[in-house]
């Protein structure tokens, strides 16, 4: 079994992406509530992306159920180059229009990567993952980006250029950073089952869009 797990809340007034800033108190308080959930899983091993967010996530996870953490640099979020940690004024007035979900596929954020390279990343990371943790039971701590992929991939769901820009064109993919906490994988039967919000993260709309 795979847990997924999305990090707690973060400066709302930033750009998230590859931002290195870390959680708000809010945002500690919710995982400190969440970890409750994951006791008696079963959980052997704790895997998280490295940025700064996430990490301190998986720590707070880590110290509950007496585990150490390792790291995957690979489930990061969407490298969005210059914008990532800009307070969201700044980016505004400096690059202008540069949204998510204005991007198209091959565009590439401002020093940063395209929604496509961003895709095929998670896509390869989450192949080589579950064949390597296959038969345990594991929690990976990542971000609402990288769980859309997840999702889209294990739901067949098409990324379709016509409707958002760059978006997971069913709508799936927007809203589930806004509705998941806890979600189990079985790779038995190859299906995600959604289990129950961890964390209320209020993310619906921009900000879980660009890459929160």
């Amino acid at each position: 079994m795979i847990y997924l797990m999305r990090h707690g809340a973060d400066a709302p007034d930033r750009y998230g992406g590859w931002s290195d800033f870390g959680l708000t108190d809010v945002g500690k308080e919710q995982v400190r509530e969440a970890r409750l959930q994951l006791l008696n899983k079963g959980i052997t091993e704790i895997y998280s992306s490295d940025l700064a967010r996430a990490k301190e996530t998986a720590q707070l996870v880590a110290e509950y159920l007496g585990l150490p953490v390792i790291y995957l640099p690979e489930f990061r979020e969407s490298n969005n180059g210059y914008l990532a940690g800009m307070l969201k004024e700044e980016a505004a007035r400096k690059y202008p229009g540069k949204y998510w979900n204005n991007l198209g596929w091959e565009e590439l954020w401002p020093g940063g990567e395209s929604p496509q390279m961003f895709y095929q990343r998670i896509r390869t990371a989450w192949y080589e993952f579950k064949d390597k943790v296959h038969g345990k039971t594991v929690l990976l701590v990542s971000h609402g980006g990288v769980m859309n992929i997840v999702f889209d991939y294990l739901f067949m769901v098409i990324f379709d250029m016509g409707i958002a820009g760059a978006g997971f064109g069913t709508g799936i993919g927007y809203l589930i950073p806004a509705i998941t906490g806890l979600i189990v994988f079985s790779k038995k039967s190859g299906t995600l089952s959604f289990v129950k919000p961890l964390i209320d993260f209020k993310v619906l709309g921009e900000s879980c869009i660009n890459g929160s």
